[in-house]
């Protein structure tokens, strides 16, 4: 792959372009806490304050492939203070649906001849209900999908990035990339992509909207 990339996306009129988005907070609406994941759950935690998802360090370690669910499920309640199945059904309410306008915008790239991929930090329990159609239509409609847990790497670490673009067409000249955590855009970055970090807080689907425009990629 050329190695002509920017991080901060000025558009050059390079062939081959992959449009690569992060999926939580990006094309997917998420709990961004434990707290919020557990509320929606019904389920009742020891946490007291606010906890961000990346705070346990079973998810970390889930969602990079070295633990199983059962061990996953185990280690998850005792840090939450519940029994396995209540966390488990916690973690279920990490993914809430997709965020409105995400289906059409993939849809518009794939029709100007942009691939289309997805590289998230995620895990199989939440693969599975992502690339359903019937519950995620915007990340199952992507060319490509690729995850953390299946990868054996996680963002933000550079290595993981390079593996990815080993994945890509190898018609892939420039990576336009899409995230919400700032650590990801800096790592993404660092590997050479053109990175821009969206809000979760708003229209994700906008903002990223506005960029490719600019961009001239839609």
């Amino acid at each position: 792959m050329s190695n002509h990339r920017t991080a901060y996306g000025i558009f050059q009129g390079v062939p081959g372009t992959v449009v690569c988005f992060d999926i939580g907070g990006v094309l997917v609406r998420i709990n961004h806490t434990w707290n919020e994941a557990a509320l929606s759950a019904g389920v009742k935690t020891k946490l007291e304050t606010d906890t961000r998802l990346n705070d346990s360090p079973h998810l970390i370690e889930y969602q990079a492939g070295q633990i199983d669910v059962d061990s996953y499920g185990e280690g998850l309640g005792q840090w939450l203070g519940t029994p396995k199945e209540e966390a488990l059904l916690v973690h279920s309410r990490i993914l809430v649906s997709d965020y409105p306008g995400a289906l059409e915008l993939v849809a518009e790239l794939k029709s100007n001849g942009i691939w289309t991929c997805c590289f998230s930090n995620t895990n199989d329990l939440h693969w599975i209900v992502l690339t359903d159609p019937q519950h995620f239509p915007a990340v199952a409609s992507l060319d490509q999908k690729i995850a953390s847990h299946e990868l054996r790497a996680a963002k933000p670490d550079v290595a993981a990035y390079k593996q990815v673009e080993e994945m890509l067409p190898l018609r892939s000249e420039r990576i336009v990339f899409f995230d919400d955590t700032l650590e990801n855009i800096y790592g993404a970055a660092e590997a050479g992509w053109e990175a821009f970090r969206l809000d979760p807080a708003g229209d994700t689907i906008a903002e990223a909207r506005s960029i490719l425009t600019k961009m001239e990629l839609i």
